[in-house]
């Protein structure tokens, strides 16, 4: 992945109270030991959408895959273009999921805590 995938701010000064990191994992790679750190992006929690994120690697994930095969899925559901990716990646009360894994196309991420 290229070296400025790493930040999807919309304008905005990232901080730790307004971001997530999504980590990104090449299906071939599952382990944690294949990770660098361009395989993590930064998004802000309040006004970074699903359609930003996918446009976002899109153009700069190797072999540049197509947008619209691109999915972002949480907890079973696939995420709609204009959905916001933190709240939509936030835990519900009662959900007994301890993780969010989330597939891009041939590309797996996980939310960092």
């Amino acid at each position: 992945m290229s070296n400025n995938i790493n930040h999807l701010n919309i304008g905005r000064k990232l901080n730790q109270s307004n971001s997530i990191y999504i980590l990104l994992i090449r299906p071939t790679g599952l382990e944690s030991d294949n990770l660098n750190a361009h395989d993590t992006i930064r998004v802000h929690y309040f006004t970074s959408k699903v359609i930003q994120l996918k446009s976002l690697i899109s153009n700069n994930w190797d072999g540049k895959p197509r947008l619209e095969g691109i999915r972002l899925i949480a907890r079973g559901r696939i995420l709609n273009n204009d959905k916001l990716i933190g709240p939509a990646l936030l835990k519900q009360p009662g959900d007994e999921t301890s993780s969010c894994r989330s597939f891009l196309n041939s590309i797996q991420t996980n939310t960092l805590k």
